[in-house]
């Protein structure tokens, strides 16, 4: 298999954030318990499996990281993962790590993305009316009047808020709160959709991995040098004093290449961090940048399509 790149020394990082039924989230973060399940089975019998810190020294002596290796991550810290996907990671000894936002870990209450897509889809609203600058692509009046409507509403208004300052998103949020008949400061899922830190600790005793997602999962470029670092390290800092031990991978939120930069890739150095994860799509080859490791986004599909997902970002990363 050559051909596939299956031959030569690489790490694969797989991708996930939520394990379980779609409820009021986007779904293409889901991964059903059946597909998880398969997908992990056919993980240890088909690749190496890898703890993300043995992969990160291997990575870095080159041709000791050996062929097919392969990462488990996820991504936000949902609850589901402890839930759903960690009992069938246990079970079967299979290392994983969680990057965890901490300020859902203390408040309970679900990220912004969550809470917006709930709106979206929960409202008695037949449009909503953005005061915004239209300038950002977004158009000033988006109809709710359908399910598709309402999605496409959702990843429009999310794209908007993005990239912006925490403080506007902030602001923008409530008043998009406030015309689709919700109160900002509640959290629609009763602070049942996030991690706990019980959970965190439990999971970490048993030896999935923790990393770093900053406090509120910002795009870190919207940001000035100063917020940036404060994200950074006091996440950090406040992970490694509940779990009592260091906490040296780091993911950056949304991941993409507009989510990252060299700059930022440096601030991940200095706050201690030893590697971090993008979202840009491929495999990890000796020699690659630490602070700007590929995954592989893993979606809600059969067990022949996750294998050839895997095959072909090897192919597609020559």
């Amino acid at each position: 298999m050559k051909f596939f790149g299956a031959a030569e020394s690489k790490l694969s990082i797989l991708m996930y954030h939520r394990v379980g039924k779609p409820e009021f989230g986007e779904r293409s973060l889901y991964v059903s318990e059946d597909n998880f399940e398969r997908q992990v089975d056919y993980l240890l019998r088909r690749y190496r499996v890898l703890s993300f810190e043995n992969a990160v020294e291997l990575l870095a002596r080159g041709n000791q990281l050996g062929r097919d290796s392969v990462v488990l991550t996820f991504d936000d810290g949902y609850r589901d993962n402890y839930e759903k996907a960690f009992p069938i990671l246990k079970k079967r000894g299979c290392p994983a790590t969680i990057f965890a936002a901490t300020e859902p870990l203390e408040s309970g209450q679900a990220l912004w993305p969550t809470t917006l897509y709930y709106w979206c889809a929960a409202t008695k609203a037949l449009e909503i009316r953005l005061r915004v600058d239209g300038s950002d692509g977004a158009p000033p009046v988006l109809p709710l009047t359908t399910t598709k409507q309402r999605r496409r509403a959702f990843y429009a208004i999310k794209s908007l808020l993005i990239h912006r300052p925490s403080r506007d998103r902030e602001v923008l949020m409530r008043e998009i709160a406030e015309s689709l008949g919700f109160d900002a400061n509640d959290d629609p899922f009763h602070k049942a959709s996030m991690l706990t830190w019980d959970q965190l600790q439990e999971m970490s005793a048993a030896g999935i991995g923790i990393g770093g997602h900053t406090m509120t999962h910002p795009s870190l470029p919207a940001l000035s040098s100063e917020e940036c670092a404060r994200e950074l390290t006091q996440s950090k800092e406040l992970i490694e004093r509940k779990l009592n031990r260091p906490v040296t991978l780091f993911a950056y939120p949304f991941g993409g290449r507009d989510d990252f930069d060299p700059k930022l890739e440096a601030m991940v150095k200095d706050a201690g961090y030893k590697a971090a994860c993008s979202a840009l799509r491929g495999v990890n080859r000796p020699g690659a940048n630490r602070f700007a490791l590929r995954r592989i986004y893993v979606r809600n599909e059969p067990l022949p399509v996750f294998a050839l997902r895997l095959l072909s970002a090897a192919w597609r990363s020559e």
